[in-house]
């Protein structure tokens, strides 16, 4: 995997740091667009709505028209019509603990056997957001396969406002009740699920034109709505929380990595394995830090805490997500 990593003094320079390295190995710039191999991502910088934070925003389409623009572009009921997920400096955090700049990036791009980039920021210390994008690697042949994820804040359907700050129940198969305080979604295709906000937008999309859909995205949309379906579209959480909670071992910390396999619920009705994401693992990480390089054997590989990582408080908590980690393959110096 090719791999870079430096600093940058805003997101408006991260963004072009993407671009070039992308540019560099094989993918081809279109404004605002980057695209290779039927993924097309649209990566836009600019100000919020909500509390005039600053951001970066990743969007997906099938394809585009030669002059930047999306066509037939994610898109859905609810707030999460226009976006695959947002890094923010804020980060539902509020201005006390606001991002601050300059950011460390560490870029990793796979073309074998599917196209697949990764970015992680470090800021604040040892606190880590991601984007990611490329395709799949599909478990049977279907029109598709480009996912688009982001770290995001969960937002509500009313003026998509941001929620407070809560990163417990990260890999629980339950969702958290709590009407001001909701999850983002900090491991990619997780959701951002409430039991009293049931359409809180979370940060993954995949375009998979099967069981009757085109756009799956990683939310639970209102029970109470005529659209199908009415459960979770895409998700890599209910079926590997268990996993991921016993997925180190309790007598040396060695982490197992733990795959995204990622399952669609479809128009249907039914339950559906579509692919899993090639190039990066779940792990907990309570013996490695930030930016550790281990191998196992036979691939090397990056770890990152989803969020700030807290030793001492494994499961996760309000400002923290415990020993919980992504590990992306590494073939850097």
């Amino acid at each position: 995997m090719a791999y870079q990593t430096g600093t940058v003094a805003s997101f408006a320079a991260l963004k072009s740091e993407i671009f070039t390295f992308l540019s560099a190995n094989g993918w081809t710039q279109e404004t605002d667009i980057i695209k290779r191999n039927g993924v097309f991502a649209k990566i836009i910088t600019g100000v919020t709505a909500h509390d005039s934070d600053s951001y970066i925003q990743l969007e997906g389409g099938k394809s585009s028209d030669g002059s930047g623009n999306l066509i037939a572009k994610h898109n859905g009921p609810g707030p999460w019509v226009n976006n695959a997920g947002q890094m923010s400096a804020s980060f539902g955090l509020g201005a006390a603990n606001a991002m601050t700049f300059p950011i460390t990036y560490y870029f990793h791009l796979a073309a074998s056997p599917v196209d697949e980039f990764w970015c992680v920021i470090q800021f604040n210390g040892d606190r880590c957001q991601h984007m990611g994008f490329g395709n799949i690697n599909k478990s049977a042949p279907f029109t598709g396969g480009a996912f688009y994820t982001s770290s995001t804040v969960a937002v509500s359907s009313s003026q998509q406002k941001m929620y407070t700050w809560n990163a417990t129940n990260l890999v629980a198969a339950s969702s958290v009740a709590a009407t001001s305080t909701n999850p983002l979604e900090l491991i990619p295709f997780h959701g951002g699920d409430s039991d009293n906000y049931d359409d809180v937008f979370a940060g993954s999309v995949v375009h998979a034109e099967i069981s009757g859909g085109e756009w799956y995205s990683s939310h639970k949309v209102q029970s109470d709505v005529t659209y199908p379906p009415l459960d979770y579209m895409i998700s890599g959480k209910k079926e590997l929380g268990t996993m991921q909670r016993v997925s180190e071992s309790g007598i040396n910390s060695v982490p197992t990595l733990i795959p995204f396999n990622l399952r669609i619920r479809g128009y249907d009705g039914n339950h559906q394995h579509i692919g899993m994401l090639e190039n990066i693992r779940f792990a907990q990480i309570s013996a490695l830090n930030l930016g550790q390089v281990e191998s196992d054997g036979t691939d090397s590989w990056k770890f990152y805490p989803v969020y700030l990582k807290d030793a001492d408080n494994p499961i996760g908590g309000v400002d923290h997500t415990g020993i919980n980690g992504l590990a992306i393959r590494y073939d850097g110096p």
